[in-house]
Order: C-alpha cells, then sequence, then structure tokens
C-alpha cells in the first residue's frame, strides 16, 4: 500500500466519519454501546504524516523536472522548460533542436536494445559535448553521480557487515579499514611487488 498517496483518501474518510478502512476502529466500534470511538484523534495523526511527507520528500519534487529532462530531454514541452532555471533554458531548446544528438539517441536506442533505459541514457550524455552545452551537461553528472554513490554507499555497508561477523571479533579498527579498502576499490594490489619489498624473517 502507498501510504503517502492513499493518506489524503484516508483523512476525508474520516472527516466523514467513514471508518471502512480501519479494521481495527470497526472492531471498537462493534464492541462499544451507543457510542462511537473518537476519530478526531487519527484525523490530527493523518494530517501530521502527510506534513511529515511534503516536509520528507520536498526536495524529490523539486528535482523532480531535472530528472525527467535527464532520463528524456526530447519530450520536455515548451511550457515545461519555463520550469527551469534561464542558463539551462536555451541549452534545452537547442538539445531538442540538434538533429545530430537526436540521431546519435535513436541509434544507441535503437542499436542495443537489451541495455536498461539508465545506461542507454548514460550512454548518451557522455556523447553531448560540454563546450555546446555545458549548463546541461552539469546537471547531467550531478543527476548520475547521485545514483552512483547511494549504490556504492549500500554497497559499502553490506561489505562490512560481511568482514566484521561474530568469527571475526577481534579484528581492530585498522584492521577492518584496510578490508574495507581492499574490498570496496576496484583496484587490484600487485601481490607479488608486495611481498618482493618485504624482508622475510627465516626461523633458527
Amino acid at each position: 500500500m502507498d501510504l503517502k498517496r492513499n493518506s489524503p483518501f484516508f483523512l476525508t474518510n474520516l472527516t466523514r466519519n467513514n471508518i471502512d478502512h480501519f479494521p481495527t476502529l470497526v472492531d471498537i466500534r462493534g464492541k462499544l454501546e451507543n457510542t462511537s470511538p473518537d476519530i478526531s484523534k487519527y484525523q490530527t495523526q493523518i494530517q501530521l504524516l502527510l506534513q511529515s511527507f511534503e516536509n520528507r520528500f520536498q526536495d524529490f519534487e523539486k528535482d523532480k523536472n531535472n530528472i525527467l529532462f535527464f532520463m528524456n530531454r526530447f519530450s520536455i514541452t515548451f511550457s515545461e522548460i519555463q520550469k527551469y532555471s534561464c542558463n539551462i533554458q536555451l541549452e534545452i531548446t537547442e538539445i531538442q533542436n540538434h538533429v545530430s544528438l537526436k540521431q546519435i539517441f535513436t541509434e544507441i536506442v535503437s542499436s542495443q536494445p537489451q541495455l536498461q533505459s539508465s545506461e542507454n541514457v548514460l550512454k548518451f550524455w557522455k556523447l553531448v559535448p560540454k563546450e555546446d552545452f555545458p549548463a546541461t551537461c552539469d546537471l547531467a553528472l550531478q543527476i548520475s553521480s547521485r545514483f552512483g554513490s547511494t549504490y556504492i554507499c549500500e554497497k559499502a555497508f553490506s561489505t562490512l557487515t560481511y568482514v566484521k561477523n561474530k568469527y571475526r571479533s577481534s579484528l581492530t579498527a585498522p584492521h577492518i579499514s584496510d578490508l574495507m579498502l581492499l574490498s570496496t576499490s576496484d583496484l587490484s594490489p600487485d601481490i607479488e611487488k608486495l611481498l618482493a619489498n618485504k624482508s622475510l624473517h627465516r626461523s633458527h
């Protein structure tokens, strides 16, 4: 159930003393004699919940237009262009009327339909000349790097859970730091070179 989407509907029902979608309240009403449950406090709670949703998701609402443009820059309407900042508006219209960029995007999608849409989008933006569209390229970079950093953060937490388990309780903080660095880095250590720089202590 989408609580954010259904909360206004629930609030309207409570305002009309309709509790059909609240089975617990229905049970309470059935057990009460000659009285009805006080539902005004539940109206207040849902109003607070709606306000909380607004506060938490207002940044996403502000960024919705930017994400829509990033995903499908050729479908932005003239009225929607007015919602963007002045330094981006002209670049959007130029991109939409850029024959070569349209052709490039069509070729990417048609030649590699097996790729996910997000991968096609990233591949397209890499081919957009930054010197001609500096503001929109910067915006695309901000949007694309945001999702990548979230993935890296989630991956790091998963790795930490694996590295620091109950069977490795003697690990020190420096050990954990080194293990996390090795686990999350794309670099491959040159084991042979590292061993060559170490002196071996032979037993007597």
